[in-house]
């Protein structure tokens, strides 16, 4: 089954080309914006509480990603975060020995 192409997008018959639409888009990532900074806050308020090592492992991994320019950087970015994401869950559920 193949479907035709009526080159209805963008234009006024696209629905999601429309200022509606535009305007759902910009408030959603208002929401966004506002749930994740706080999502943020708080994992690095409670991360000091708990491991402060694990701030220094993402503060690595977010500088390397902002000047990446080779592949050995993007593989180290991706260490750090797995580094802080195993640390992360070592915190929310420890390592329980069963004897």
């Amino acid at each position: 089954m193949t479907f035709e192409d009526t080159g209805a997008r963008y234009t006024i018959f696209d629905q999601y080309q429309s200022f509606a639409h535009s305007a759902r888009l910009a408030t959603l990532e208002g929401y966004l914006s506002e749930h994740l900074a706080r999502i943020a806050d708080e994992i690095l308020l409670r991360l000091d509480a708990s491991d402060p090592r694990l701030k220094d492992t993402l503060y690595s991994a977010f500088r390397v990603f902002e000047r990446i320019e080779t592949t050995d950087e993007i593989a180290q970015v991706a260490v750090s975060c797995r580094r802080f994401i195993a640390g992360l869950a070592d915190i929310l559920y420890p390592p329980v020995t069963k004897w």
